[in-house]
């Protein structure tokens, strides 16, 4: 009986260790689980200083998983084959401009539309300042497309509450990201769009999601909750100038403008 006890008790020990590794792990290099809740819940839009929206959900589920084997999978069906391109073919103009070619808009979605926290069960998100204002302006001169590392369930749960009237064109999702065995962490690579890469942008706060095509890359700030944030509305100029001026190739405006961040900054 002694010795049962002593087994147990080396047994407990070794799985609080394995605990605490486990923990270290999470946070080093933040590692993020999925997370679902078996029971129904409120899912909050904050906006600005307003108080909470809220909008039912059912099993709002976590926006990532931590396992890089299912990057280039989606959750919900089989693996998008590399050699497809991920959209439809686009429209050769913009519906009311047929005279003037298209430009491409994407937009990532975690960080730099919205932040979302899950607290006790429930699901909220934050909706960025002067979103709702970009995503109308930014519609009537881009064909918009939201490309995200969350998984479809998660984002559309989100995007259908923060884009009511489509002004997004397109939403592309974790199963459409690029595995590449030179690369580590995820990459949203341009290329498989099946657009004019001279017409496109990205923005997104991670500028290693786009490490593929730097060139089309904005980074923009992180956003958490910070209610007087202006990122967007700073850029909406340099994006409408781009469409208006009909810029041959958006590669050549978008270094000139990270040399502006640069001298800017120092």
């Amino acid at each position: 009986m002694l010795l049962e006890k002593i087994e147990f008790g080396l047994m407990l020990n070794y799985f609080h260790e394995l605990q605490t590794i486990f923990s270290d792990l999470i946070q080093k290099y933040q590692i993020i689980l999925p997370i679902q809740s078996e029971e129904g819940g409120d899912l909050e839009i904050i906006t600005g200083n307003s108080k909470p929206i809220r909008h039912e959900r059912n099993r709002l589920t976590n926006r990532f998983t931590g396992r890089s084997d299912l990057i280039g999978h989606s959750l919900n069906g089989p693996k998008t084959p590399e050699k497809n391109c991920l959209l439809p073919p686009p429209s050769k103009f913009r519906p009311g401009h047929e005279n003037k070619p298209i430009y491409t808009l994407v937009l990532d979605m975690d960080e730099t539309l919205i932040h979302f926290e899950e607290v006790a069960g429930k699901g909220r998100f934050f909706v960025r300042p002067y979103a709702e204002k970009f995503l109308k302006e930014m519609s009537e001169l881009y064909e918009i497309i939201v490309f995200t590392a969350g998984v479809q369930d998660y984002a559309d749960k989100v995007l259908d509450i923060l884009d009511p009237y489509k002004y997004i064109n397109h939403r592309l999702y974790r199963h459409h990201i690029t595995l590449k065995p030179s690369l580590t962490g995820i990459v949203k690579d341009l290329s498989r769009l099946g657009r004019d890469l001279k017409k496109t942008i990205i923005i997104d706060n991670a500028p290693e999601n786009f490490r593929l095509q730097e060139d089309n890359g904005i980074e923009i700030l992180s956003w958490y909750n910070d209610p007087y944030d202006t990122e967007l509305l700073q850029l909406m100029p340099f994006l409408t100038e781009l469409v208006l001026n009909q810029v041959e190739d958006v590669t050549v405006s978008i270094k000139k403008l990270k040399e502006r961040k640069r001298r800017k900054r120092y």
